[in-house]
């Protein structure tokens, strides 16, 4: 990426910024960047107004957002304060103050055959044309998943099992860690205090994280059997290798047996259904 330092923002850029949320003039947890986050303005990833207040700010400068959480925005948090989480609250229209500071603004280099070759693509134009349909289809599944219209009606027990499991496990973690290290120094830390230095999140935002994911999940089979696609075991093994190159890094590069050691094999298959509905969908949209 290139890294912009001077102008000032528009619609479309990306922003990489760090802010800190407050409420009553205290900081709450999950308000407040853990580190420099990139923003796409306009994407909508924040509350309504947080990215259009950024939009004709310089770069490198630090402002101030005043706003209030929408009232159907349903989620409980906790003031960093609140060590023992005793006095949880509920963001629904509260106001909130945003402090922002936009570090620059992240461009992606001119693409030529070059970098194209380099990253595994045939040409300029066939590594253009992924970039394309990879926002469309984070553009799309993004405006799905966060539909007023969309409801499930009913989760098969197998699914929501697997998935409280995966919950569960978790938490059990953190709360092995919490004990081994009040036994160590003699503290009273809490499993919560340990998933939110972790994830920056509390344990009923990550249980909802989790919540989420099965809503998905669900969406994507209904989609998957509605339109009568299918996958065949060659394109599943095609999908599983590329899997395994997003999974890798410079350090470690991770094989396809790996992956499957460390995934149990509904949640490979799941992400298969997933992507097969995804990229059908791509084909569907229509682009404005």
């Amino acid at each position: 990426y290139n890294y912009i330092k001077e102008g000032v923002l528009a619609k479309g850029d990306v922003a990489m910024i760090e802010y800190v949320g407050k409420i009553d003039g205290k900081e709450f947890q999950g308000g407040t960047s853990e580190e420099e986050f990139p923003l796409s303005l306009g994407s909508g990833q924040f509350i309504p107004g947080f990215e259009d207040a950024l939009i004709g700010k310089a770069i490198g400068k630090t402002t101030v957002i005043n706003l209030k959480f929408p009232d159907d925005y349903d989620q409980t948090t906790y003031f960093v304060d609140d060590k023992d989480q005793k006095n949880g609250f509920n963001l629904k229209g509260k106001p909130v103050e945003f402090t922002v500071k936009v570090n620059s603004v992240r461009e992606l280099p001119e693409i030529d055959d070059a970098i194209a070759t380099k990253l595994g693509y045939t040409n300029k134009d066939a590594l253009v044309k992924h970039l394309e349909d990879t926002a469309i289809e984070g553009s799309m599944l993004y405006s799905l998943f966060n539909s007023k219209d969309l409801a499930v009606k009913s989760y098969p027990e197998t699914e929501k099992a697997r998935y409280d499991t995966q919950y569960n496990e978790l938490y059990a973690q953190a709360q092995q860690q919490a004990t081994a290290y009040n036994q160590q120094y003699n503290t009273a830390v809490s499993a919560d205090e340990v998933l939110y230095s972790m994830y920056g999140q509390t344990s009923e935002q990550v249980k909802n994280y989790f919540q989420s994911l099965l809503m998905q999940e669900m969406v994507m089979f209904a989609i998957f059997d509605a339109e009568k696609l299918s996958y065949t075991e060659e394109e599943y093994n095609d999908y599983l290798v590329e899997l395994a190159k997003l999974n890798s890094t410079a350090e470690k590069v991770v094989t396809v047996d790996e992956l499957k050691s460390n995934n149990p094999a509904w949640q490979l298959e799941a992400s298969m259904i997933f992507n097969v509905a995804s990229k059908h969908l791509v084909k569907l949209a229509k682009v404005k």
